[in-house]
C-alpha cells in the first residue's frame, strides 16, 4: 500500500512500535470448530490519537494484523488531512484583508486610505508605496 501525503502529514504519522497497543481476541460468532478457540482477531489502537481499528475477517492473526495496520494508516492519514485542512482554513480566516477594489476606488486597509482605481490599475503606485513606507517607519519606531 503506497500513499502520497504532504510533509505535514508524513511527519505526524511517523510512529514507533510503542505508540500502538495491539490486542488479540477471539473472533466470536457461532459455530466452527476453531472459531472460539483461536485468538485470531486483532485490534490496533494508536495511543497518540486514540484511533482504533480491528480486523477479524481472516483465519490467522498475521493476515488480520496486516489488514488492521493498513486500515489504521488510512484512518491516520484521514485524521491528519482533516487537521491540516482545519489549520489551513484557520490561517485563511486570520489573514486580514489588505485591499478592497470597488466603486472606482481602492481602499488599502493597512493605511486606511483610498486611491483612484483607474490610476492604480494603470500603474501609478507611488502613493500606495509612499503610504506603506510611512506606515512601516511608524511601526518600527513603536
Amino acid at each position: 500500500m503506497r500513499l502520497t501525503v504532504s510533509p505535514y502529514i508524513a511527519e505526524r504519522i511517523t510512529r514507533t512500535r510503542s505508540d500502538f497497543r495491539v490486542d488479540s481476541f477471539r473472533a466470536g460468532g457461532c459455530g466452527g470448530q476453531r472459531q472460539n478457540k483461536v485468538n485470531s482477531g486483532v485490534r490496533i489502537t494508536d495511543i497518540r490519537t486514540g484511533i482504533a481499528v480491528e480486523c477479524r475477517e481472516e483465519r490467522d492473526r498475521l493476515t488480520n494484523h496486516k489488514r488492521a495496520a493498513e486500515r489504521l494508516l488510512t484512518k491516520l492519514v484521514a485524521h491528519y488531512e482533516a487537521e491540516e485542512a482545519a489549520l489551513r482554513m484557520k490561517a485563511i480566516t486570520l489573514v486580514p484583508t489588505i485591499r478592497t477594489y470597488k466603486e472606482g476606488h481602492v481602499l488599502d486597509h493597512r493605511t486606511g486610505r483610498q486611491y483612484d482605481l483607474d490610476s492604480t490599475l494603470n500603474g501609478r503606485l507611488e502613493p500606495i508605496v509612499q503610504d506603506l513606507a510611512i506606515l512601516s517607519a511608524q511601526e518600527s519606531l513603536e
